[in-house]
């Protein structure tokens, strides 16, 4: 069983879609009371942090609202820019459920933040064993129960 933020191809396997996460920008409250509260058009002269893919949803968000806007610090790890953002480093694009959960960060409101779909996916000879079953089901609920949390909502 995987839980990935992609539809897996292959057709021994079987996908369920279970849900979005919505991804924004934070920065330490420190940060804001230093530069004031980053906006769309001064995306360009702030200190980014992002994923390290180019290709990765949160780049190419970034690159909409801003052509100008390049990250100062990448990592493919969304602790390590949870973490920088804490220290003040700049301003971090995270998930939601992350970005709000920690008390030290202020969220940016920014247009139109990404979102991508949360899959399930499991090996399609093991989808109807009983264990993997109460697994997939409970996952799914999981999932479908804090909706609003991987929304920000």
């Amino acid at each position: 069983i995987a839980v990935r933020m992609w539809r897996s191809k292959s057709e021994d396997l079987h996908v369920r879609r279970v849900g979005h996460v919505v991804y924004g920008a934070y920065a330490a409250a420190s940060f804001v009371a230093r530069r004031g509260l980053p906006t769309k058009d001064t995306l360009g002269e702030t200190p980014l942090l992002s994923s390290s893919s180019a290709a990765e949803i949160e780049a190419a968000w970034l690159r909409r609202l801003s052509p100008s806007a390049a990250p100062s610090f990448t990592s493919s790890f969304s602790l390590a820019l949870l973490a920088a953002a804490r220290a003040g480093a700049g301003v971090a694009i995270l998930p939601r459920y992350l970005g709000d959960a920690d008390d030290e960060l202020v969220h940016v409101p920014l247009p139109d933040p990404p979102s991508e779909p949360i899959w399930l996916t499991v090996h399609g000879d093991l989808r109807a064993t009983p264990r993997v079953r109460a697994l997939l089901d409970f996952l799914a609920a999981a999932l479908k129960r804090d909706a609003g949390l991987l929304r920000g909502t």
